[in-house]
């Protein structure tokens, strides 16, 4: 799963020179996003890539409250999410996301090559607001360590390709994962903005 991610001031400063935004993306501070947090993503609006701040986590049908991970290997026979996959597929920018093993350690995952991360989603909309979803499916060698499951993440390059071309849908859902950079939590975290990796107090 995916349960907590980061953005910092280098992840907006990239977004709002590349792509079309918000003005409250422009404005978003560094922080940590939980579920249920407003977050900004990159979707799809007139046919252009655009920044827009929308809330993590579909309503379910319920009285469970929000999900906010869908999986892959079944997201498109899932009634609440196959119509949002198939017709407003999304992006979620992070620094990084966070996972705890079984002994409560964590874990901080980086791109090994990028500044930051984009998250594979999609989007649907109740009672007017836009609610986001992140993808998770089977980790590989370098999360599974800490846990089974990671984000579905693409590069920059590939980000039109997931939201507009319905053709490749399911070549993103099953492709294998890029390899990621884990840095472990000691105590408590502060992060360095000039640096990917953050530094332990």
């Amino acid at each position: 799963m995916c349960g907590r991610y980061y953005i910092d001031e280098g992840v907006i400063k990239h977004i709002t020179e590349n792509f079309k935004y918000e003005e409250d993306v422009a404005h978003f501070p560094s922080k940590d996003i939980h579920p249920g947090d407003k977050a900004p993503v990159i979707m799809s609006v007139d046919g252009e890539l655009k920044a827009c701040i929308q809330r993590w986590g579909i309503v379910g049908n319920c009285s469970n409250g929000i999900i906010f991970n869908a999986r892959s290997e079944n997201v498109l026979n899932k009634a609440i999410f196959k119509k949002a996959i198939k017709n407003r597929r999304a992006v979620v920018p992070a620094k990084c996301f966070f996972e705890w093993s079984l002994y409560k350690e964590k874990s901080a995952f980086f791109s090994t090559s990028e500044n930051l991360l984009y998250l594979a989603g999609f989007y649907d909309l109740f009672d007017n607001e836009a609610h986001f979803e992140i993808l998770t499916t089977k980790a590989n060698s370098s999360v599974e360590k800490v846990h089974d499951r990671m984000p579905v993440i693409i590069s920059e390059e590939e980000i039109y390709a997931w939201i507009n071309n319905q053709k490749l849908l399911r070549s993103f859902l099953y492709r294998q994962q890029v390899d990621l950079e884990k840095q472990s939590e000691v105590h408590q975290m502060e992060f360095d903005f000039s640096a990917r990796i953050p530094r332990f107090k």
